[in-house]
């Protein structure tokens, strides 16, 4: 089936000579009229509007799951502090408190991200110093963790006067 070199043209695929009327080749079926040059325009388009539409979801989902995250129910009432110590370390010629201690999850839930505060106290049950720190650690259900809270700012108090110490904690979520 041979044509006429004027009535024949090379495919723009597979380089076999087609009848110049063919829309599609009639060897490797490549499209050779607008078809072929339209189709990659509409993926590539396609492929653009799909992304544009994962970009503004992300920025209308991801907010929400933040405020869903913020919404959690606090758990911290489950959470119980199960015994504790105060130390005293150095930072640049300073003395710091660090608190060594247990937390108990009563609950049947994984917790975590527990805010934990230690108030200290001077032998008349004057508040002397406090810390306030996020403890980045899971406490399994009915489970016991160790945790460690470190004073950031050196104490100018005499650490004589830590007579006592009281940790509350103030939240903690399921993870």
């Amino acid at each position: 089936m041979s044509t006429a070199p004027s009535e024949s043209k090379l495919c723009y695929c597979c380089f076999q000579s087609i009848d110049r009327r063919a829309a599609k080749c009639p060897y490797c079926h490549a499209y050779q009229d607008w078809r072929r040059t339209a189709l990659p325009w509409f993926l590539g388009g396609l492929v653009a509007f799909v992304a544009i539409i994962f970009v503004v979801m992300a920025f209308d989902v991801f907010p929400d799951y933040l405020k869903k995250r913020r919404q959690q129910i606090n758990h911290s009432s489950q959470v119980s502090v199960k015994g504790s110590k105060v130390f005293f370390g150095q930072k640049e010629g300073e003395r710091i408190p660090v608190v060594i201690g247990e937390l108990t999850n009563t609950s049947e839930l994984t917790l975590g991200g527990c805010e934990v505060e230690v108030s200290f106290f001077d032998h008349n049950d004057q508040l002397v110093d406090s810390l306030n720190q996020n403890l980045w650690l899971t406490v399994p259900p009915q489970g016991t963790v160790t945790f460690k809270i470190t004073g950031q700012e050196t104490s100018h108090v005499n650490p004589s006067e830590y007579a006592q110490h009281r940790i509350l904690v103030r939240r903690a979520y399921e993870r």
